[in-house]
């Protein structure tokens, strides 16, 4: 039976944050999709605000950290008002008390931006690829084969449908928690969604009340009410909530939500005024785990998850790797997935439950939310020759604490600053490198890409012969797909090494003058010299040469070398 030609390569679902990262990290790669969304306009609603530092650092390697740097806010504090005058604050939370930026870590505390912000920087930079999201088009059922998917969505333009098939190698779900791909595809949702914390959300004008921090009366037990500011000027999320709230009164009328706030505030109209209204939906913290997180062709995303997956998915759309490389997503996403929901619906939990008078350490974001201990340790798809047997306990939970002291394949890579690039010419009769430094300085996190690997090959521990065999063994990789640095000690502005190395082919040659590099990274004491970091930003691969390099090289791309 012939096969069905395809319309695309990947059909992402869903235009949120998670599809629209996807999408903009396929797009830099040069990896063809489409990207649908069933709602015909755009939301409004701030939603969930908070920016990790693992995030940020993910914004960098993207290219789209400075948008949503600028966009955003840092919100330090939050007030908690003894009650029942609603006036005095009680406590006074630190809700981000991990600042101080380190040369490997430059983010320690989280940016607070709307949802719908976000999802309007990210289409504004996809929109620089040619690329945009398909409004009002709605998947209503799939099926899939030994090839790929047959996807049947529904167009709506006004009061008119056009219904059509679209037929994809991979289908990619990032439509959340109501998700009509999982339920046909009977995926389990395992958990409960705590209707004990249910709340009213709506985006409101808001004057009278300081912006600058967020602001909290009463609480869950009872009655709560509280001003998350935003980073548009004058407006609030306002969150009311509580046991003896009548939802059903508050969700239905404008009229009797204000009457509640100023109940519970115990304010007045003439001390708190509210405006504008710019959204207004309802919350119900779902406490869930997927069962897997794929099935053939058809993959799920959320969180973070969307970077694992998409160099994954752009090297074997563009037979760069062999099909079996997917099936390290849900291997390596579940665990991950499942250690930080938990620690996340722990903190929730704190949080809707603080009262007036409690510690407020109680309260404090954990360092665990910041996301830099999640790691890959675990996994069948990294190669570390420092701790080769698997057995042992090098190989941890899916998170585990901070130790910059020791880095294994698996975890996320460090930054590294105060690396200057080296310009080298072979002028002379005699081969010799003539050495020009660069004028500026910069960062590892400056050379990762979501497109590429990046193979950091720590010359000062190799010889001639192993440098060049390596270099050789790096180029087998598919064109693009692998990108070569050399790094240099901070004594080392000479690199004579390096004069008997072709270093064409991209090749970048940095000095790493103030030791971050070789502070961070395993040559500084193991004796490793290459480290091989995954498009995603963690470590794929720590060995000592060209048999390690070698050996990774298959893991990912298995019989797509040039050897």
């Amino acid at each position: 039976m012939p096969s069905i030609p395809f319309d695309t390569p990947i059909l992402i679902v869903g235009g949120g944050p998670c599809g629209l990262v996807l999408a903009l990290t396929l797009a830099q790669s040069g990896t063809a999709f489409r990207i649908i969304e069933k709602e015909a306009t755009f939301h409004t609603a701030q939603r969930g605000t908070g920016i990790q530092p693992r995030s940020l650092e993910l914004f960098k390697f993207l290219g789209v950290l400075l948008d949503i740097w600028e966009g955003s806010r840092l919100t330090k504090y939050s007030a908690i008002y003894k009650m029942p005058e609603g006036r005095e604050i009680a406590t006074l939370i630190d809700i981000a008390p991990y600042g101080d930026p380190t040369p490997d870590v430059p983010f320690r505390t989280h940016r607070n931006i709307g949802q719908c912000h976000t999802e309007e920087i990210l289409r504004e930079h996809l929109a620089k690829y040619n690329v945009s999201l398909k409004r009002g088009t709605e998947l209503i059922s799939f099926s899939q084969d030994g090839e790929g998917i047959t996807a049947e969505v529904i167009h709506r333009v006004g009061d008119k449908e056009e219904t059509k098939a679209i037929r994809a190698q991979y289908l990619v779900d990032a439509g959340g928690a109501r998700s009509v791909i999982r339920k046909q595809l009977g995926i389990p949702f395992v958990g409960e969604t705590k209707e004990a914390m249910r709340m009213i959300s709506t985006d409101i004008q808001v004057t009278g009340i300081s912006a600058e921090r967020w602001h909290q009366w009463g609480d869950q037990s009872s009655k709560v009410v509280r001003l998350i500011s935003t980073e548009y000027p004058g407006f609030f999320t306002l969150m009311v909530g509580g046991k003896d709230a009548d939802f059903a009164t508050l969700a239905t009328s404008h009229e009797a939500l204000l009457k509640f706030v100023y109940e519970v505030t115990n304010r007045s109209p003439d001390e708190l005024q509210f405006g504008e209204t710019r959204s207004f939906s309802e919350f119900r913290p779902n406490i869930r785990l997927a069962d897997r997180y794929s099935e053939g062709h058809v993959f799920l995303v959320g969180d973070a998850a969307h970077l694992n997956l998409a160099w994954k998915l752009s090297l074997v759309v563009k037979h760069h790797a062999p099909p079996s490389l997917l099936d390290s997503y849900n291997a390596e996403r579940r665990p991950v997935a499942k250690d930080v929901l938990s620690m996340s619906s722990e903190f929730m939990k704190k949080t809707l439950a603080f009262k007036a008078g409690d510690n407020p350490t109680f309260a404090q974001r954990p360092k665990t939310l910041h996301q830099l201990g999640v790691n890959y340790r675990f996994s069948e798809l990294v190669i570390d020759e420092q701790s080769p047997d698997r057995t042992s306990n090098t190989v941890s939970a899916a998170y585990r604490p901070e130790d910059p002291s020791v880095l294994r394949a698996g975890d996320r890579a460090p930054d590294a600053p105060g690396l200057v690039p080296v310009q080298l010419a072979f002028g002379d009769t005699n081969n010799n490198v003539k050495v020009k430094l660069g004028e500026t300085s910069t960062t590892l996190f400056d050379t990762f890409k979501p497109v590429r690997h990046t193979a950091l090959v720590f010359v000062g521990g190799m010889d001639l012969v192993d440098v060049t065999e390596t270099v050789k063994v790096l180029r087998a990789a598919p064109e693009g797909t692998v990108h070569v640095v050399f790094v240099l000690p901070k004594d080392d502005t000479t690199p004579g090494a390096l004069s008997g190395i072709s270093l064409s082919g991209g090749v970048e040659v940095l000095i790493d003058v103030e030791n971050h590099a070789h502070t961070f990274y395993p040559p500084a004491t193991h004796g490793f010299p290459v480290v091989i970091v995954r498009p995603d930003g963690f470590v794929g691969a720590v060995v000592n040469g060209k048999e390690g390099v070698l050996r990774y090289l298959h893991v990912v791309f298995g019989d797509h070398l040039s050897l």
